[in-house]
């Protein structure tokens, strides 16, 4: 824990009664750092979320925002949610429908002079392109005009830390393309500590800086989202990310048999079972050679930027295994009922223990 972090929770456990939603969590948010809590229904991130905003009396651990202690369950601090400095953003949205945008916006602000508190509303309209609203009324406004007024209303208070629970998974996905684009460029020229939670991994991997992975309460992997996509810790980590082939394997000498020739299976004793896991885009089309498979186009489906191959090998101990290739739309794809040689890529392969 440093002064200049935005956000620390340090051994933070959570139960809603025999339901442990929470398990020994530490994450740090730096100041002007975009963090994700990234994980399925149910593995606890909204819990961590509302614990760090106040929301939820802390059960166990410490919680510290710019180095002051604002929970702490050995003590029984729980400093309230209005002077923790935060700023929320939740998936509804939570706009009064009785009152303007602008009425909204000021809502927090009700301890500032009149004058500075039109300024403030301002100011936070404009940084989200919405001042010629300030006198609509919420249900007047389209689903991302929406998202954008709560957002303004969460920066005028001038947060050190804004939190956000899932912000954009009811907007459609062509329009959540665009507003999450534009949020990631305002909270960076902000300079504001975000954290956001939220289930989807293409959205983390656009918008943070680091990724926190959850899964029953705990944190799987943390890290920047290039190091976790290329470098996964185990299979649940590689295969949330994408759709992934998996095959059995057995560590035999330190390397694993696979239809495309060994691969070393570092830290893994011999006999034991293993999980070959390629992402799709991996799996390439070539002639035969050493380290090709065999196999049967079953169905291909074209994507425009991409095509999805999903083939079925002939030979080997792995025949009859179904494999889905991604293929890069630069080039016409193999047809259905063709027999094609599969290969491996360097990157994107991975071999996990089986246990």
């Amino acid at each position: 824990m440093t002064a200049s972090d935005a956000l620390f929770l340090d051994r933070v456990s959570h139960d809603f009664g025999k339901l442990r939603a929470v398990d020994g969590v530490e994450i740090t948010v730096a100041a002007g750092e975009v963090v994700c809590l990234l994980g399925p229904s149910g593995c606890g991130k909204s819990t961590v979320l509302r614990l760090s905003a106040g929301l939820e009396a802390l059960q166990q651990g410490r919680i510290a925002m710019r180095g002051q202690i604002v929970g702490d369950a050995a003590t029984g601090r729980n400093m309230a949610p209005e002077h923790r400095q935060v700023g929320l953003v939740f998936q509804d949205f939570a706009l009064f429908p009785h009152l303007t945008v602008a009425a909204n916006v000021a809502f927090g602000l009700t301890a500032l002079p009149a004058g500075e508190r039109q300024e403030r509303v301002r100011e936070a309209l404009a940084q989200v392109g919405m001042l010629d609203y300030a006198q609509t009324y919420p249900h007047a406004l389209s689903g991302g005009q929406q998202q954008r007024v709560a957002l303004a209303r969460a920066l005028a208070p001038r947060p050190a830390l804004l939190l956000l629970d899932e912000p954009f998974s009811g907007l459609d996905a062509r329009l959540r393309e665009q507003i999450r684009e534009d949020t990631v460029h305002l909270l960076k020229a902000s300079g504001i500590a975000t954290l956001l939670v939220t289930h989807d991994p293409e959205e983390a991997m656009f918008m943070a800086d680091r990724i926190y992975l959850m899964r029953r309460g705990r944190v799987e992997q943390a890290g920047r989202p290039s190091d976790i996509y290329y470098r996964p810790l185990n299979a649940f980590v590689a295969s949330f990310f994408s759709v992934v082939n998996e095959l059995p394997v057995q560590v035999v000498a330190g390397r694993v048999e696979t239809p495309f020739g060994p691969l070393p299976a570092n830290g893994l004793g011999d006999g034991q079972p293993a999980q070959l896991v390629i992402r799709p885009e991996a799996i390439r089309f070539d002639g035969p050679a050493a380290g090709a498979a065999g196999a049967m186009v079953e169905e291909v489906r074209f994507l425009g930027a991409a095509a999805l191959v999903r083939a079925r090998l002939t030979e080997g101990a792995h025949r009859g295994r179904l494999l889905v290739a991604r293929l890069a739309g630069n080039g016409m794809p193999p047809m259905q009922g063709e027999a094609v040689w599969l290969s491996i890529a360097n990157q994107g392969v991975f071999v996990f223990s089986g246990a």
